[in-house]
């Protein structure tokens, strides 16, 4: 038999409990850390792919260089004309 008083069994028996929680308290964190990450790895690539897409739809758009060029000049001397009617009339 333990010659300690139940005040000190008492003491060691919360220092154990004690020391318990912190253990499943840390094993939790790290599951759910570790749930997390993968989570956000997931929406990540799930973000990167959809810019990829948007991004070569957005490109299939677009006109190359050289009409995008051509496009903007007209609209320029579009405006251009249609101020110096402005003027003269």
């Amino acid at each position: 038999m333990s010659k300690k008083s139940p005040s000190e069994l008492l003491k060691e028996l919360q220092a154990e409990a004690a020391s318990i929680k912190t253990a499943m308290k840390d094993a939790a964190d790290g599951k759910v850390a570790a749930a997390v990450e993968s989570v956000a790895e997931e929406i990540t690539e799930e973000i990167i792919e959809d810019s990829s897409s948007m991004m070569k739809k957005i490109k299939s758009l677009l006109p190359d260089r050289q009409t995008a060029f051509h496009m903007i000049k007209i609209i320029v001397y579009w405006e251009a004309a249609k101020l110096l009617l402005g003027i003269i009339l």
